[in-house]
């Protein structure tokens, strides 16, 4: 996904409602992400994460595109489902949030059933 500096606020502020949190952690050397967890026990095990990385490449004096922030989709399974962890990253410049968020939780519930 590809954003203009114009429509990163109201993407952002569409996640925050949602229920995402903003990490700054570089967990695959983006400049920020949000994260939220689904299908969490009360302590915390299994269920699965979904994220956005962004990366704003308008920071480099060589980028002269016009929607300069990438964001890649993350999907993160691990803990209570016998593994140690699964990710998936998605890029993808016409999927919704919600598009994403059902896919995610549509593989989370084939993986929980099937244990591939």
């Amino acid at each position: 996904m590809r954003l203009a500096k114009e429509n990163l606020e109201q993407f952002e502020s569409l996640l925050k409602e949602r229920g995402y949190i903003k990490y700054i952690q570089h967990y695959n050397n983006e400049d920020y992400l949000y994260w939220k967890s689904f299908e969490r026990t009360k302590l915390g095990e299994g269920g699965y994460s979904v994220g956005f990385a962004f990366y704003d490449f308008s920071k480099y004096p060589q980028c002269k595109d016009k929607n300069p922030i990438g964001v890649d989709l993350k999907f993160m399974l691990g803990g209570g489902q016998g593994i140690g962890r699964l990710d998936l990253s998605i890029s993808d410049d016409k999927i919704s949030v919600d598009v994403f968020e059902y896919f995610c939780k549509k593989f989370y519930e084939f993986y929980k059933e099937n244990k591939l």
